[in-house]
């Protein structure tokens, strides 16, 4: 490139550069036209082999006269050089000179050209480019259900745990003879999870990953069994009539697919009240670690802790893992606590939330009931916890809610703690996909919930009283919303 332009650079006249060195710009017409060649073809052919271009023999000090319009006749085979320099061109035919724009100049003209030329070319290769895309991306959509439908058969095949087991790499051999299954089959589920990067496939056969690990039945932190609850047909049905609920002003879902609301249900069907409290016993596994670790001063000066709505006590036994000191009660209602498993440190009682509540210095209420986490303080709670409480309801039942839990508190020393998923507006997050996805998961089986932004959440504490809160993150879906009064 910078050999081209000094090749252009030496044919241009010095009266041509200096007048572009001092404007900064290219010369007009008027002024490259003081740069005369004897013929325009032959200038085409020198320019073309790339070779110097002569001097002309006549020497043009002052500008060529004004064109004659009785006199000018059409030279064939001047290039088309601009409407002024054809006039000049033709004006001078007598004398043998031709004017144009010195090789410079044209040599800028033509790069501006190709430059545009490329930039729609560019364009259009852009739009050819997002419109391939498309067509790749569209059948995420089409098939988009495949992922779930495939994962779910690999966590009740129990492939992860058979990897687990097995230690070393597993060929397929090895995992057919211990699951049982049809080796052929086997083969194509084990092909996509490991191009879904679930599953590493090694010449030894295959490997668990961090994800696979997840997808262990009784793994530490697993989610298994979350996957299992919103995989099934009571919890997929509702989906189904999402785009009722928008066309019906919010009628919920869930109750238009199952006839009734997800607790209502979940009572009367044991085997699905199994999975939903299996399903919120995995998240606890991976929420409460979270909460501990943020947010560790909150449990200081408690002694004891009911936690209402506990399902199987997983919750609490983290709890009382963390904080030795804490005795737990699991409150939740009869058919749940029945089987519950006994654990050191935790008491399980029956009962009705809105009846009564054992009495303790903490209550704790998880997954759509209130958690209160309090100390004593004058016989009055002193602070509040709420986790995955308020995105089950609007923004009025939530001020309502709000301005309970902020009247059980002390003025001037107590705090509400509320452990709720955060939408970012920044969409910068790696969890924002999940909490935008959970959002939809409320709006599919609940009546008013949503998840909320900053922005949200601030209206809905400032409108029960609340002067001031403040967001912290942890290493999960949710964040850690305190709020003062």
């Amino acid at each position: 490139m910078l050999s081209n332009i000094g090749a252009f650079y030496r044919r241009s006249t010095p009266q041509c550069r200096n007048m572009r060195n001092a404007r900064g710009a290219e010369p007009t017409l008027d002024q490259c036209a003081l740069h005369p060649v004897k013929s325009s073809s032959k200038w085409n052919q020198r320019t073309q082999k790339r070779l110097p271009l002569p001097r002309p023999k006549t020497a043009a000090a002052s500008p060529p006269p004004p064109p004659n319009p009785s006199t000018t006749t059409r030279v064939a085979g001047t290039s088309d050089l601009g409407k002024k320099w054809k006039e000049r061109a033709l004006n001078n035919q007598n004398r043998g000179v031709l004017h144009r724009q010195c090789s410079l100049c044209l040599y800028f003209r033509e790069k501006k050209k190709k430059k545009k030329k490329r930039g729609m070319e560019g364009e259009v290769n852009r739009e050819q480019e997002e419109e391939a895309q498309a067509h790749v991306d569209i059948w995420k959509y089409v098939f988009g259900f495949v992922d779930m439908a495939v994962v779910k058969c690999a966590i009740q095949l129990g492939i992860s745990d058979a990897l687990e087991a097995h230690g070393a790499p597993a060929t397929l051999s090895d995992l057919s003879s211990t699951l049982g299954c049809s080796p052929s089959a086997l083969h194509r589920i084990m092909r996509f999870l490991v191009h879904r990067k679930i599953f590493k496939e090694a010449p030894a056969g295959y490997l668990q990953t961090p994800l696979s690990r997840l997808l262990l039945k009784n793994g530490e932190k697993s989610l298994a069994a979350l996957l299992l609850l919103e995989s099934s047909p009571v919890s997929l049905a509702p989906w189904h009539c999402l785009s009722a609920r928008v066309l019906a002003n919010g009628s919920p879902a869930f109750e238009f697919a199952d006839g009734e609301d997800v607790w209502g249900y979940a009572q009367e069907n044991p085997g699905y009240s199994k999975l939903f409290n299996d399903g919120m016993a995995c998240d606890a596994t991976v929420a409460v670690p979270a909460i501990v670790e943020g947010c560790p001063e909150v449990f200081d000066g408690v002694e004891s802790v009911v936690d209402v709505g506990g399902g199987d006590g997983t919750s609490l036994r983290l709890l009382v893992e963390a904080f030795p000191w804490i005795r737990g009660i699991n409150f939740d209602l009869p058919h749940v606590v029945s089987v519950a498993l006994d654990c050191v440190g935790v008491e399980h009682v029956g009962g009705d939330m809105f009846a009564s509540v054992p009495k303790a210095d903490a209550a704790y209420l998880k997954v759509s009931k209130l958690i209160f986490v309090c100390a004593r303080a004058s016989s009055m709670l002193e602070f509040l916890n709420m986790q995955w409480v308020l995105h089950d309801w609007d923004d009025d039942e939530c001020i309502q809610i709000l301005r309970k839990c902020r009247e059980a508190i002390p003025k001037g020393k107590g705090k509400v703690i509320i452990v709720e998923a955060v939408v970012k507006e920044d969409n910068n997050d790696k969890l924002e996909y999940a909490r935008l996805m959970l959002d939809m998961v409320m709006m599919a089986h609940t009546n008013k919930g949503k998840e909320r932004t900053s922005k949200e959440w601030a209206y809905v504490l400032s409108e029960s009283g609340f002067s001031r809160h403040t967001i912290k993150n942890i290493k999960t879906v949710q964040s850690v919303i305190e709020a003062y009064p």
